[in-house]
């Protein structure tokens, strides 16, 4: 996969208005609202010891108008976890695309140029990639660019298996489920996701 490189546009932080958020803690996953809807996941980081202050990652619908101002988190309703995995659940069917998302003080914004389509399909729990966050030019806080560069972790086996554990009685079992056999994984029991849930919580 090729290194993608865009330009980076510095704006101000509106915490408010964002709606996406990073979380911390347990997190469960939002019961399925309909058989067709499918969810888009995935994970951004720096590499290395460094952390990146990933705020919200825009996902968007081809044709689908949102209303927002300023730097309000457009596009579906996306969770960012404090370990930078992101996900956007009960996404109808049909054509997506990343349009930005933010960063420690920066707003990303990925021209259209760059924008790369794919499509989420009934009930598909849909895997964007791993990436590396690489800074260029002026840096984090300032314009300049930036490159994300595909990482082999977390794989997609890795993110399936993390949903199993937060998906339980939420109607996304099958399609979680089913995704984890086609890569040669195991699903989690209900006495091992239990257990799972309690490791966490502590």
């Amino acid at each position: 996969m090729a290194r993608w490189n865009f330009p980076l546009v510095g704006l101000l932080l509106m915490l408010g208005l964002l709606q996406g958020c990073a979380s911390s803690g347990p997190w469960m996953m939002p019961a399925k609202s309909a058989p067709e809807t499918g969810a888009v996941f995935g994970s951004i980081e720096m590499e290395g010891d460094n952390h990146l202050l990933l705020r919200n990652v825009n996902i968007m619908k081809k044709g689908k108008v949102y209303g927002g101002l300023g730097r309000q988190a457009l596009g579906e309703r996306t969770t960012v976890l404090g370990n930078n995995y992101f996900i956007a659940p009960n996404v109808e069917p049909g054509t997506y695309f990343v349009a930005g998302f933010d960063a420690g003080n920066v707003y990303h914004i990925i021209p259209p140029s760059k924008i790369t389509y794919f499509e989420v399909k009934p009930g598909q729990v849909k895997f964007l990639g791993a990436f590396w966050y690489v800074a260029q030019g002026s840096g984090m806080f300032s314009p300049g660019s930036f490159s994300l560069k595909p990482a082999n972790t977390p794989s997609e086996l890795t993110m399936l298996q993390w949903m199993d554990r937060v998906s339980g009685g939420t109607g996304w079992e099958t399609s979680v489920h089913q995704r984890i056999r086609q890569l040669g994984g195991k699903p989690l029991s209900q006495e091992e996701r239990a257990k799972a849930l309690k490791e966490a919580a502590r």
